[in-house]
């Protein structure tokens, strides 16, 4: 029952930090926190667990940090990213 209460706690969590949500939404946060959640309850290992959210948890700061970006460093950014996926697409 606790772990049960524990994963509706998070996920209430999850969605309720409004500020927030379009990056939970585009990062697939809900995903991979169930698929992190339902892989310990079939295995009971911790690890693959851990590594599951410290990838959320990266995924999470990262677009904080990029929010708090100049407008220009952020177009900058994806700019570069999307000539990067061109120039692997064309190689």
């Amino acid at each position: 029952m606790a772990l049960q209460d524990a994963e509706a706690s998070a996920l209430m969590t999850i969605r309720d930090r409004i500020f927030i949500a379009a990056d939970i939404k585009r990062l697939d946060v809900y995903k991979l926190w169930n698929s992190a959640v339902n892989e310990y309850n079939r295995e009971h290992v911790y690890i693959p667990f851990s590594e599951k959210y410290a990838l959320i948890n990266a995924k999470i700061v990262d677009a904080a940090v990029e929010a708090t970006q100049p407008l220009i460093v952020r177009l900058w950014k994806r700019l570069r990213k999307g000539w990067e996926w061109i120039r692997k697409r064309i190689s």
